[in-house]
């Protein structure tokens, strides 16, 4: 039999680091010469049949066998520093677990999970609007029922775990019949996500760190979500936490009943007013780590920068001047209206209960965000990556956000300067972000969208909050 289609390298060393996180060597053997990528050292390739068992002998730390050939037979017990085996073959062994798994459209994987669950528990793991989300969401109902879910997968992959684990998670006493694996965002804040699931709903997400910077932003969680679990909010719904050797596991806090309409509303805002009750204080700009996070991005965008990955050198240039002038018209030593922010407060990191928000996804929270960060960062994210929409249309949108009662006597309650709390948001994120993007190696088609309204703002950022505080 031929051998299956071959799963990038990066794709495989995901797997691998998900599944066997000591593991320090891949070695994958019989995929074709054309295969062997750049030299990696956490790669082998071999190809030889004589060569593999030797090779295999010699090794002497911890190492993972990735398999494309249907006639290999070893057994892993003979090998003491071996984690596992990841097969990629169509050989069919009973003491290998198999997985189903969906890539994401650029052909890397996106979910994986076992094909023996009944429920098509990756979805836990999906937020997704539109009618192309509800067709996909619908299509997986129907297809798991029928057992016919593997037309919508990408291929088949066995593990064999020498341990005797079905993958490595720091929380065995959590019961569980099913689980799926999100493999994360491409980038230095990469994780991966685990559902576990029973009787085909959710009731935990173990969040395991793949970089040390997701390593520092998972723990950034548990203590935001710790020091706000000790208090009861009336409006918001968090999950409660628990941390154990880097990784977190999440409460599902999904409610039986979700409004489908992701525009924003008052329970939006009453959430955010809540928070600010409970954080509210002013505070000197530069004193706050928000503050900090800018200037780190000013010195970095004013270094030599040689991005090669189809950055617009032109357009970073135009950015970084303009960043620089704004920069330059805020004073650190003025005290301004903060608060917790979420960080990252958007469609895809909430429901939308009857009457309460629940926000999950707290690893880019904050105590000391500038009030109204939140509220901005969900009109442009929701506005570019959902709708594509530009500066002018999105801003509109915030406009008649904040024309409402309930808005106005928010900006009122707590003092907030709109044209400055927006320059401050906007500052941040391109401080923040942009360094990232320039020194990422591979850029989403989503990354030039931000990029190119973010300069757009820049450039035609007239916010007339006179009108808005006098409608």
């Amino acid at each position: 039999m031929k051998p299956k289609k071959f799963i990038n390298t990066q794709d495989i060393l995901l797997i691998n680091k998900i599944m066997f996180p000591v593991s320090k060597l891949t070695i994958i053997y019989g995929a074709t010469k054309e295969h062997a990528t750049a030299p990696n050292e956490k790669v082998v390739f071999i190809d030889d049949e004589a060569e593999v068992i030797p090779f295999l002998d010699k090794i002497k730390s911890p190492f993972t066998l990735a398999n494309y050939a249907s006639d290999l037979r070893i057994d892993p017990m003979v090998y003491s520093f071996m984690e596992g085996i990841l097969d990629f073959s169509n050989q069919s062994i009973s003491t290998y677990q198999s997985y189903l798994f969906i890539n994401n459209p650029d052909g890397t994987i996106r979910w994986f999970f076992p094909t023996t669950n009944k429920n098509p528990c990756f979805l836990h793991l999906y937020n997704g609007s539109g009618w192309k989300a509800a067709s996909f969401v619908m299509a997986s109902k129907i297809l798991s029922k029928t057992k016919g879910l593997s037309i919508l997968t990408d291929g088949q992959f066995s593990v064999y775990h020498k341990k005797n684990k079905t993958f490595n998670i720091n929380f065995p006493t959590e019961s569980y019949d099913e689980f799926a694996v999100f493999t994360g965002t491409v980038g230095e804040n990469r994780k991966a996500i685990i559902a576990l699931s029973s009787l085909g709903t959710a009731t935990q997400f173990i969040k395991i760190p793949l970089t040390s910077a997701s390593e520092k932003l998972v723990k950034n969680e548990f203590q935001q979500l710790s020091h706000l679990g000790k208090s009861v909010f009336q409006m918001t719904v968090i999950p409660q936490v628990k941390f154990k050797d880097k990784q977190i596991m999440v409460s599902n806090i999904s409610p039986s009943k979700k409004n489908k309409n992701q525009d924003w509303s008052l329970v939006h805002l009453k959430s955010l007013e809540e928070l600010y009750t409970y954080s509210y204080q002013k505070k000197l700009l530069i004193d706050t780590s928000f503050w900090n996070t800018i200037k780190e991005g000013i010195l970095f965008l004013q270094r030599p920068i040689n991005s090669k990955n189809g950055l617009s050198g032109k357009d970073i240039f135009s950015i970084k001047k303009k960043v620089e002038q704004s920069f330059e018209e805020i004073d650190p030593n003025d005290f301004y209206a903060l608060g917790i922010g979420h960080g990252d407060f958007t469609p895809w990191n909430m429901y939308v209960g009857k009457t309460k928000l629940h926000i999950y996804d707290w690893e880019m929270s904050q105590a000391d965000f500038p009030l109204l960060f939140d509220l901005f960062h969900y009109f442009f994210q929701k506005g570019i990556l959902i709708q594509k929409k530009n500066y002018f249309t999105i801003w509109e949108d915030i406009q008649s956000a904040l024309t409402t009662k309930a808005a106005q006597d928010l900006l009122a309650k707590f003092d907030i300067d709109l044209e400055k709390h927006f320059q401050l948001y906007l500052l941040y994120i391109v401080c923040y972000y942009l360094p990232k993007y320039i020194a990422q190696p591979k850029l989403h088609e989503q990354v030039h969208w931000l990029i190119a309204t973010w300069l757009e703002t820049l450039e035609n950022n007239q916010l007339h909050s006179n009108t808005i505080l006098s409608s």
